[in-house]
């Protein structure tokens, strides 16, 4: 019996970081890319030169052609700029998946690059303290059964149980580390069922396409312009979008609006059950302050308006990751009193908790451009999370078209005979297929 020899490394650059691994005979054309000393051994700092780009695009196609899983990261070395110095490092870099760790390998980035970095994490740690989550397994609150109060409706034992363990963001997002102690039973499968699973809902597509496991493995998803079918090992993803073959051959790139009618969810829904994922971790120190955002997450109530959310595209997190930023007594008044940095999949969430002392936190234009200041809202979209009305998912995609990528096209009965191996057989090298229904 042959032993296979893997490898596993990280790349990390401006654009993020990536972890690289699989059998050593798939990668070793991707690994002779790569700079080496006068002995042969791989150096930590790369640079992007001609001659680096003119070896990936050499080994591209064998790579594509030996694993078409290889794509993203063929993208992913592409969008690296020319001259561009990037890490290269054994191992998986983003095991330690802690807000700090992340800041810590893109502060060596950026400057061995002699780039300011954008977060100024000395300014951060002036006005916030900062508790991280999700690098490793963690079981918040009170250990003794006996002793817990719940968080979210403040009952004890013997009104409510503690039966099972809460997960602090839902499972079915990835989430296999971070548990609330202090949440009950009931309200752990009652009360916050119906936010928590729109708020799966708004993110279930993304989970599918990119294949994560939650509470009930890799799903398939039956959307109203979109299949995604992960029975299979590899996967397939059909979209039912009105294009023709010559215009998909000439394109390098296509944006797709991805619907799925029956995955509804409502705005405000969302911004609670980001608020409830917060609570279940902060400190409990904090929630007495927060019992009007508890009060309010847990009800039907709804309010006409909340604050901003600030969101935008990061590295691919498996686990969810938290970050709760609480703001020191000497801080600026005007600040918000706690910010919440969530990760999932290649999404930020940025958000503050609305309601503190009582009182509904408002953000004024000053204090806007402060937080602007302080955690670079610049590279992120403004989004208003308070409309309660109930919307369809939706989803917008940029496919992006490799070059030298193949489609051909086929009936629509054959396609649907033959099964992801024998397509594969009978068309090797193909990208993609173009289905023609009318034949």
């Amino acid at each position: 019996m042959n032993n296979i020899v893997k490898v596993d490394f990280s790349i990390c650059t401006i654009n993020g970081n990536l972890n690289v691994n699989g059998p050593f005979n798939v990668l070793k054309g991707l690994i002779s890319i790569f700079q080496c000393d006068d002995r042969g051994h791989l150096l930590m700092i790369q640079t992007a030169d001609d001659v680096f780009f003119q070896k990936l695009h050499t080994v591209s196609g064998e790579l594509k052609a030996a694993d078409p899983r290889s794509y993203g990261l063929i993208i992913f070395l592409e969008k690296i700029k020319i001259n561009e110095k990037f890490l290269f490092t054994s191992g998986n870099i983003n095991a330690d998946r802690s807000f700090n760790n992340y800041v810590n390998i893109q502060k060596i980035v950026y400057e061995i690059n002699n780039i300011q970095y954008p977060i100024d994490v000395g300014k951060v740690g002036n006005i916030y303290n900062v508790y991280c989550w999700g690098d490793k397994k963690a079981f918040i609150g009170e250990g003794n059964r006996q002793k817990r109060v719940c968080r979210f409706c403040n009952e004890k034992l013997p009104t409510v149980t503690f039966k099972d363990h809460a997960h602090a963001i839902s499972e079915s997002l990835g989430n296999k580390l971070l548990f609330c102690n202090e949440e009950c039973d009931n309200c752990n499968h009652k009360r916050f069922s119906e936010i928590e699973q729109e708020f799966i809902n708004a993110h279930l597509i993304l989970y599918s396409l990119f294949r994560k496991k939650g509470k009930q493995g890799i799903l398939n998803v039956n959307g109203e312009n979109i299949n995604i079918d992960n029975k299979n090992t590899s996967g397939s993803v059909e979209i039912k979008h009105e294009t023709d073959l010559d215009t998909l051959k000439n394109i390098e790139s296509h944006n797709f609006k991805i619907k799925e009618p029956s995955l509804k969810y409502s705005p405000q829904n969302l911004y609670k059950c980001l608020c409830k994922f917060a609570v279940s971790i902060i400190d409990k120190g904090h929630l007495k302050r927060l019992s009007e955002t508890i009060r309010w997450l847990g009800s039907d109530c709804t309010k006409s308006k909340l604050p901003t959310i600030w969101v935008r595209l990061c590295e691919m997190h498996d686990q969810p990751l938290i970050g709760i930023f609480v703001k020191k007594e000497t801080a600026d008044s005007t600040l918000p009193e706690f910010v919440i940095i969530l990760n999932i999949l290649n999404i930020q969430y940025l958000y503050v908790l609305p309601f503190v002392d009582d009182n509904e936190v408002i953000l004024s234009e000053s204090a806007r451009c402060k937080l602007k200041d302080v955690f670079d809202l610049s590279t992120y979209t403004e989004v208003d999370f308070s409309s309660d009305k109930k919307m369809p998912m939706t989803v917008l995609i940029n496919i992006e078209i490799p070059e030298g990528a193949e489609f051909i096209s086929i009936n629509k009965s054959e396609f649907d005979i033959l099964s992801d191996k024998e397509l594969e057989k009978k068309y090797p090298n193909i990208s993609g297929f173009f289905i023609n229904k009318n034949a």
